[in-house]
C-alpha cells in the first residue's frame, strides 16, 4: 500500500490499521492469485469534504459514500465529513464538560446557600418547625433540578458519543467495502480470473460488515441486520430466483451501490446471502479459491460449475441453510453456534 493522508492523525492511524487488518483477513479468506505480479494500491485519505469533492471532480466520479475505488488507477479514496464530524463531536464534548463542571460547582455551593437560608429565617424569627420545612422543600426542589440537569448532561454526552461512533463506523465500513474491491481487482483478477459483479459485491458486503476484534477481521459472524432482512424477504416471497441474479449481473450491480431503489437493494441483499454461503456456510471459495472464467460464457452454467450442482437444487439448499443460521460464530460445517 502507498498511503497519502491529509486527515487528522487519529483518523489516519485508524484507517491504516483497518486496511492492514482487512487485507490480512482477505488473504485468509481468498488467497491472492496475482502473487508478486500484483500491482500496488494507492490510498488517498482526504481530510475535508471539500478536498474529497475536489478529488472526485478531478477523477470525473460522483459518489455519496465516504470511500470509493478506481480500478483504472488502482486508487482507493476515503474522506468526506468524518474529520468534521469528529471535530464537531469534540467541540460538543468540551461544551458538555464545561456545563458539567459548572453544575458540580453549583452543587458544591448549595450547602452554603442552605445554611445561609436557615440563618436568615432564624434571624427573621421564623419558628424552628417552619424553618425546617422551608429548608426541606428548598433542598427537595434543588435535588430535582440538579438530577434533571445531570440527566440532560449524561444524555447529551451519550448521544454525542453515539454520533461520533456512528461516523467512525460508517467510514470504517465503507473503507472495508472498497478495500475488498481493491483487493479483488489487484490480487484476484487477472486475464484468467475475474469475479462476476454479484459475487464481487456480495463479498464486499461481507467484508464491510465484518467487525475488527482482537487485531483480526471477524469474517465468521453473519451480519444480523442483513440476515434478518434477507430472511424476511424470503418469507415474503420477494427474493427472485437466483438465476435472475446471476444472469442480470451488470444491470443490477455496475451502476452504483445498494440502496438507490428497492430492486437494487434487494439484489445486493441477495448477493450478500449467496456470497455468505459460498465463502462461509458452504465454503466453496475457501476450498477451491477463485474459479477460472466465472465471468464468461453462460452465467448459470458457470455458477453450476462453481457449486457442483444444478442451480435449482443449490437454491433450495441455500434457502434452507440461511434459515438454519443461529447466533454466534460460524463453525467449519457452516452451522453457527454460540461462542
Amino acid at each position: 500500500l502507498s498511503i497519502t493522508s491529509t486527515a487528522e492523525p487519529a483518523t489516519t492511524r485508524a484507517a491504516v490499521v483497518s486496511l492492514l487488518l482487512i487485507f490480512e483477513g482477505l488473504r485468509q479468506l481468498l488467497p491472492p492469485h496475482a502473487g508478486d505480479r500484483a500491482p500496488g494500491i494507492e490510498v488517498r485519505l482526504c481530510g475535508s469534504a471539500a478536498e474529497y469533492r475536489d478529488l472526485q471532480r478531478e477523477l470525473a466520479i460522483s459518489v455519496d459514500a465516504p470511500a470509493f475505488y478506481v480500478p483504472a488507477r488502482k486508487l482507493l479514496v476515503a474522506g468526506g465529513d468524518l474529520d468534521a464530524a469528529l471535530e464537531s463531536a469534540a467541540a460538543i464534548d468540551d461544551a458538555i464538560e464545561l456545563a458539567t463542571r459548572r453544575e458540580r460547582d453549583r452543587d458544591a455551593r448549595f450547602e452554603t446557600l442552605v445554611r445561609d437560608l436557615a440563618a436568615d429565617l432564624e434571624a427573621r424569627g421564623v419558628a424552628p418547625a417552619e424553618r425546617s420545612d422551608i429548608v426541606r422543600r428548598a433542598r427537595q426542589r434543588w435535588e430535582r433540578e440538579h438530577a434533571a440537569e445531570v440527566g440532560q448532561l449524561v444524555a447529551a454526552r451519550r448521544d454525542n458519543d453515539a454520533r461520533a461512533a456512528a461516523a467512525r463506523e460508517t467510514f470504517r465500513r465503507q473503507l472495508a467495502h472498497e478495500a475488498w474491491h481493491a483487493y479483488a481487482d489487484t490480487r484476484l483478477h487477472d486475464d484468467q480470473n475475474r469475479l462476476p459483479a454479484w459475487l464481487d459485491e456480495g463479498l464486499a458486503q461481507i467484508v464491510e460488515a465484518a467487525p475488527l476484534e482482537a487485531g483480526e477481521l471477524r469474517l465468521d459472524a453473519p451480519d444480523p441486520s442483513r440476515l434478518d432482512a434477507l430472511r424476511a424477504a424470503l418469507d415474503a416471497g420477494r427474493v427472485p430466483p437466483l438465476a435472475d441474479l446471476v444472469r442480470d449481473d451488470a444491470g443490477l450491480f455496475l451502476t452504483g451501490h445498494a440502496g438507490r431503489d428497492g430492486d437494487r437493494a434487494l439484489a445486493y441483499l441477495t448477493a450478500w446471502g449467496v456470497a455468505l454461503d459460498l465463502a462461509l456456510l458452504r465454503p466453496v471459495l475457501a476450498r477451491e479459491g477463485l474459479p477460472a472464467r466465472l465471468d464468461e460464457g453462460d452465467p448459470v452454467a458457470a455458477f453450476e460449475r462453481l457449486v457442483g450442482m444444478p442451480l435449482d437444487d443449490y437454491e433450495t439448499a441455500w434457502r434452507r441453510r440461511l434459515r438454519g443460521i443461529r447466533g454466534g460464530r460460524l463453525r467449519a460445517d457452516g452451522i453457527s453456534g454460540d461462542r
